[in-house]
């Protein structure tokens, strides 16, 4: 089997938190992949995903799974059942919180790629700001229901979303702002597989640094 790979992708970093849990990772070879959202995909990884985008896992009969949720799917299924809870409603419940945070990552992601353009569109900024806000939010008042210090399909959702701010917006002061995820985080960061998955960002520099232009502690707008 082949993984189309990438160490500062957070949904690569998905997968790869769930191989190590479940002790698939020694059956996949891993295919550096590098893709652009501005430049074509590279031949490699249309070959076998025509969306052009990671992860995508080639499974030994050929099958091309692609988007992190089907593969973590498919690594549910073939480790016995290891990420999901059996109870169908737990199962859709964490379903839903791992698609949620699936969207505020890629929200996270937009909104970098906003910042670097010439004239960023001050309605998409404040857009993409209000869903990152309003979804840690709504993580923060669920705290207590989250897997704690547990590898499940939510958990790693969340985790990797955490990660991916603190990667690119590393002033925006979530830990004080949501101080129920902080103490969440800190306890999901201790377990080994997420230790040995942290993004490692090979990227050349970006002309604008957006550490400091997300703040979580600065008050929404009226109506956000």
């Amino acid at each position: 089997m082949k993984l189309h790979w990438s160490p500062r992708s957070p949904f690569v970093r998905k997968v790869m938190i769930a191989l190590k849990a479940t002790g698939l990772e020694d059956g996949i070879e891993l295919c550096r992949t590098v893709v652009s959202s501005v430049s074509r995909s590279p031949e490699a990884i249309l070959a076998d995903n025509p969306a052009g985008q990671i992860p995508a896992l080639v499974l030994d009969n050929g099958l091309v799974l692609q988007d992190s949720r089907v593969i973590l799917s498919w690594i549910d299924h073939a480790s016995g059942g290891q990420l999901d809870p059996a109870d169908p409603m737990e199962r859709l419940g964490q379903m839903a919180d791992e698609a949620l945070a699936d969207e505020l990552t890629g929200a996270a992601l937009l909104l970098r790629i906003e910042y670097q353009r010439d004239e960023p569109s001050e309605g998409m900024i404040d857009n993409l700001s209000t869903k990152l806000h309003r979804g840690l939010a709504r993580f923060e008042a669920r705290v207590a229901q989250l897997p704690q210090a547990k590898i499940a399909r939510s958990s790693i959702a969340l985790i990797c979303l955490l990660g991916q701010i603190d990667l690119r917006f590393s002033q925006s002061r979530w830990r004080e702002a949501f101080p129920g995820l902080r103490a969440w985080a800190e306890a999901m960061e201790q377990l080994p597989e997420v230790m040995a998955t942290r993004i490692v960002d090979d990227a050349p520099p970006q002309r604008r640094d957006t550490s400091a232009l997300l703040d979580f502690t600065a008050a929404l707008p009226v109506g956000a």
